[in-house]
């Protein structure tokens, strides 16, 4: 009984942590953009429609990683979450080039250096929740 409180208790702490920083990257990141494409109702348009489609598309990883082995898909998505993490630091420079769309330039450098990260946060709720209802098919989350 105790073990599984545990393994409740960690469940709901990665859950929380995971689902914090997805809700509190999107209006950071957002809020990074702005000054460099003059605060444009643009910036929060192309930023919304860049991780709602991340969402799907982690959600898509995750129902995909149901198909391989529960062992391998959770090592996967740790080293992808490594891999995701290392890669992050953002630059966005001086902006873009001139000429250049900035709704265009806007999603190509978030999908260019945050795509992964996004997607693999997004895919490790569906994951773990899986992961867990496999370890203990008793238990009520």
């Amino acid at each position: 009984m105790n073990q599984e409180r545990l393994l409740r208790r960690g469940v709901a702490v990665v859950l929380f942590v995971n689902a914090f920083l997805v809700f509190v990257l999107q209006p950071h990141i957002s809020r990074q953009l702005l000054p460099l494409l003059g605060g444009s109702a643009e910036v929060w348009i192309v930023c919304t429609l860049f991780f709602q489609v991340a969402l799907v598309a982690g959600y898509a990883l995750a129902f995909a990683a149901r198909r391989l082995p529960l062992r391998v898909s959770l090592s996967l998505h740790v080293a992808l979450l490594l891999v995701a993490w290392l890669l992050w630091p953002m630059t966005t420079g001086d902006g873009p080039p001139p000429g250049a769309a900035p709704p265009l330039w806007t999603l190509r450098l978030l999908v260019g250096q945050l795509g992964l990260l996004v997607t693999a946060l997004t895919a490790t709720s569906p994951l773990l929740q899986y992961a867990y209802a496999r370890a203990s098919p008793t238990l009520d989350p």
